[in-house]
């Protein structure tokens, strides 16, 4: 993270006194993995911290052998008693405090108060510091109504650029809590994170090397790390990941490469094709052995018809958005599905034509 940007934000994130940690709603295993250590430096301080979505994922399935995720902190639950007050001419609001109850003293002009005018309403939470695991800005407005979102400079987004994420959040825990740097189980889900990021270091740099070095001096469990991993190297993966690649083209004009994948294809290996984060799994792993391409798009076929699950060279994509609009669907963190069209021919004339028309590929 930028020096300057640290800071400006080293004072924020010092003074404040509860969190909330808001990711995609299909986030990334090492966002997913970033976000639990940020959840333990902060819980560490024993400060009210809640995490949006609370569902549960594959990816807590999966690390629950290693660790457990943390549960929110408790946080102060707020409620608001309203009055209309030209009604009553409300001049003062006060609190006595007796001895089973605390009795709100409210002074006005205009007489008895009536039991019908009174209105209590829970309030959602109020974090004075929300970190972002995303970086489109308009994606705080899933969360609303959940939480109070704070001042702007309050809500701060976590992005990998010049730097990974995983770096980034290794530098945020230093300002909240240093001491948690010697916990081994921490270091391990930074390395778990970091290896998820990188690509096993395909994608490196010396900062990123010199992190892996750290924490494994800090007692990062790489054996039990690599266990893990290897469970998700299962017969029917590499089976889908095959029959994938044997039916993949790329469209060296437009950068786009073509998957498909038939109901054949999933009953031979066992899976159903509703599982979208699965196959975006599987789709990421094609990447490794395709020139880079600008889109990759997967059409499979489902009992409703073909549908189309498109992403980007890149994790962080601007491109996407404008496509998924244009295809009336949802970004969901780095990849949307569309459909169901009529047959595999129609599927890829009609997005072709769409993302024709917006011009992203240059």
């Amino acid at each position: 993270m930028d020096e300057q940007i640290l800071n400006k934000t080293r004072p924020i994130i010092g003074e404040a006194k509860s969190f909330a940690i808001l990711l995609d709603k299909n986030p990334e295993e090492y966002e997913l993995l970033s976000s639990e250590v940020l959840k333990r430096a902060i819980s560490s301080k024993n400060l009210p911290l809640i995490t949006l979505p609370q569902t549960q994922t594959d990816t807590e399935k999966k690390w629950s052998v290693l660790f457990k995720f943390l549960a929110n902190q408790r946080f102060p639950r707020k409620t608001s008693l309203k009055l209309p007050k030209d009604k009553y001419g409300i001049k003062e609001v006060g609190y006595k405090e007796e001895e089973d109850n605390i009795a709100l003293i409210i002074t006005g002009d205009n007489g008895f108060f009536s039991k019908e005018d009174i209105l209590l309403e829970t309030l959602p939470p109020e974090p004075e510091v929300v970190f972002c695991f995303f970086e489109n800005p308009s994606t705080v407005d899933n969360f609303s109504g959940l939480i109070r979102l704070p001042e702007k400079e309050k809500t701060i987004f976590i992005t990998p650029n010049e730097q990974t994420l995983t770096e980034k959040v290794f530098q945020l825990i230093k300002i909240l809590n240093p001491s948690v740097q010697e916990d081994g189980e921490l270091n391990t889900i930074l390395f778990a994170s970091l290896l998820s990021e990188t690509d096993n270091f395909q994608k490196n740099s010396q900062s990123v090397l010199s992190l892996a070095t750290l924490l494994l001096k800090k007692g990062a469990d790489q054996e039990n790390i690599e266990k893990i991993n290897e469970t998700e190297k299962q017969t029917w993966s590499a089976q889908l990941l095959g029959r994938m690649l044997a039916r993949t083209y790329t469209d060296e004009l437009m950068k786009i490469s073509w998957s498909f994948l038939t109901n054949r294809d999933f009953q031979k290996t066992g899976k159903k094709p509703d599982d979208t984060s699965l196959l975006y799994k599987i789709q990421n792993r094609i990447k490794h052995f395709l020139p880079p391409q600008k889109l990759y798009v997967l059409l499979w076929q489902t009992q409703e018809g073909i549908r189309a699950l498109i992403s980007s060279k890149e994790k962080r994509n601007s491109c996407l958005t404008p496509i998924a609009e244009t295809l009336g669907a949802n970004l969901q963190s780095y990849f949307f599905v569309t459909g169901p069209f009529k047959n595999f021919s129609a599927a890829e004339i009609y997005i072709k034509e769409k993302i024709k028309t917006i011009n992203p590929i240059e």
